[in-house]
């Protein structure tokens, strides 16, 4: 069993300084947290960053996943085992596994490497330095499964066993279930009556192949677009926090709702007779140019984006322990928005001039400019591959669609370029 401090200036894991002798609660002296004990100097294995932990909401009686830690061999003839026993609930003294010694295992004052559980740890430090979980962290149970006696080989061995095999989780699929992110919560808001409602592909039935209809995209490209939308793209899930939420919700609808002004009429499901899925005929279709048009509407809202994304990253330097997380946040976001007016950041363009170039450039993918950014696909002749219409019988070229940085970046420069008229020209490209 691993005691965990509850004095006023401790909430982290601690452990014996001795090994065999008893350990006081209120010692603090005794005490030796993940962070000195896990410094990287004496861990093979990385360690995740504290301001990383994920957005932990106290509940009645939180019990936070097994976090696993590796003791090194020249500790162990000091660690010390003090079996005990204990009345179970018909009366009489045993144990509930005869196979099992219960007691205190007492540690020296060594380093012991954490394996397993790092995020959670993390999350759990990052939450006990705000007023709201200060009050309750005699409901955070924490379980720690130790292996002694371990080489470094054999951790080494144990780490990729845990971590480097085994099947991979579906990400739309983890996110679907996933209802109690900051991120999750901002995307159900945002697209709460658009036309994306019921349309984001799981994981589970519908996907979002070329010929696919009924979603528009994923639930993971709908949490990207959504980054990129709010912070650029530079921020990861698990930064965004619940008090961050209704600072971003206008902003995460408002993009939502010009997607839908704009696009939603062509996204038809089912594709009507004669006519080719949205997906084979139109760039919007696809998750590089949403996350470039995202992208772009960031710059248009800078003037209000970057206060926000600044105060994201100011509150984790400038923690309260007397504030909630929400005033600390938000007292933050007030100086930011400060300095930011006296800087006078200037967006590129308004979000009235991208929404008419949204609405002007022709988005077909075989028209010559998409064919100039996104390439097209070739034949095994090496000759260009080609498609017809189902609605005029017309050959086309038949577009690349890859979703990679260097496309996204390119797309989003160009509609905010002083030539994004070049995407409104409706040339097809050459068939050969």
């Amino acid at each position: 069993m691993v005691k965990v401090c509850r004095t006023s200036n401790c909430t982290e894991i601690c452990m014996p300084s001795v090994a065999g002798k008893g350990h006081e609660v209120s010692d603090w002296e005794s005490c030796i947290g993940w962070r000195e004990v896990s410094h990287p100097s004496k861990c093979p294995f990385p360690i995740v960053d504290e301001a990383s932990g994920v957005d932990i909401q106290i509940r009645a009686t939180s019990i936070s996943p097994i976090c696993r830690a590796f003791t090194e061999l020249a500790m162990y003839d000091n660690v010390i085992l003090r079996v005990t026993k204990y009345d179970n609930s018909k009366g009489g003294e045993n144990e509930s596994d005869p196979n099992a010694m219960y007691g205190i295992l007492y540690l020296p004052k060594a380093p012991v490497m954490q394996a397993d559980g790092q995020t959670q740890t993390a999350a759990i430090f990052h939450v006990a330095r705000t007023a709201e979980a200060q009050k309750q962290l005699d409901n955070v149970l924490v379980t720690l499964e130790i292996e002694l006696k371990v080489t470094e080989s054999e951790a080494a061995q144990s780490f990729a066993d845990r971590n480097g095999r085994g099947s991979k989780k579906n990400k739309n699929l983890v996110i679907s279930f996933d209802t109690s992110s900051a991120l999750s919560q901002l995307r159900v808001r945002a697209l709460e009556g658009t036309v994306f409602d019921g349309r984001l592909a799981d994981g589970r039935t519908t996907g979002t192949s070329e010929t696919a209809t009924g979603a528009i995209v994923d639930l993971s490209t709908a949490e990207q677009i959504l980054n990129n939308v709010l912070t650029g793209g530079t921020r990861k899930p698990e930064h965004f926090k619940h008090h961050h939420v209704e600072a971003l919700l206008p902003f995460a609808r408002e993009f939502f709702k010009i997607l839908e002004e704009i696009f939603g009429g062509q996204w038809l499901h089912p594709s009507p007779d004669g006519v080719d899925p949205f997906r084979k005929l139109y760039v919007h279709g696809w998750p590089f140019a949403l996350k470039a048009i995202a992208l772009a509407y960031h710059e248009a809202r800078i003037a209000d984006l970057a206060p926000i994304e600044a105060a994201m990253r100011s509150e984790l330097a400038h923690k309260d322990a007397t504030k909630t997380a929400k005033e600390n946040f938000e007292a933050q976001l007030d100086i930011e928005k400060q300095l930011h007016a006296q800087k006078q950041q200037k967006a590129p363009i308004t979000v009235e001039e991208l929404k008419q170039r949204l609405k002007a450039i022709e988005w077909l993918r075989y028209r010559k400019h998409w064919i100039a950014i996104t390439n097209h696909a070739v034949k095994k002749d090496g000759t260009k591959k080609t498609f017809k219409l189902k609605s005029t019988g017309e050959e086309k070229v038949v577009a690349l669609a890859q979703n990679t940085s260097a496309v996204i970046t390119a797309v989003r420069d160009k509609i905010l370029s002083s030539g994004w008229q070049d995407l409104c020209a409706t040339e097809d490209a050459p068939l050969t």
